[in-house]
């Protein structure tokens, strides 16, 4: 077991990494910080490596179009969500819609994704 989760944060790092730190600078620290962060907010537990990336790529998939085309950028994303995520998901907000609230804010405001998050 303990092989299966050291290999499992090894994949689950490098692929979050590499997809985000091309898309939007993020070091790869910074984006499989921000991956874990967002699949524990909403409460994201895979049960092996197939669903730790589908749930990692589907984030980095939201973050990246919402980067390219809201107005925010993937850290000010991260932010929001990791502060303002536990909340959103006992309210029955999903992780897409939170995201996309959190982009339109930066964008309207011109204020952090923490910020955001925090409201």
């Amino acid at each position: 077991m303990d092989i299966f989760i050291k290999f499992f944060s090894y994949v689950v790092t490098l692929f979050t990494g590499i997809i985000d730190y091309v898309i939007d600078n993020f070091s790869m620290v910074e984006a499989n910080k921000a991956a874990e962060s967002a699949m524990f907010q909403f409460g994201l537990t895979a049960r092996n490596v197939t669903e730790a990336l589908a749930y990692s790529g589907n984030i980095i998939d939201v973050w990246t179009k919402l980067a390219h085309n809201g107005g925010a950028s993937a850290q000010d994303l991260s932010q929001g969500v990791e502060r303002a995520g536990s909340a959103a998901h006992q309210t029955g907000t999903d992780f897409e819609f939170l995201s996309a609230q959190v982009a339109t804010g930066v964008r309207a405001t011109g204020r952090s994704g923490a910020e955001i998050g925090n409201m």
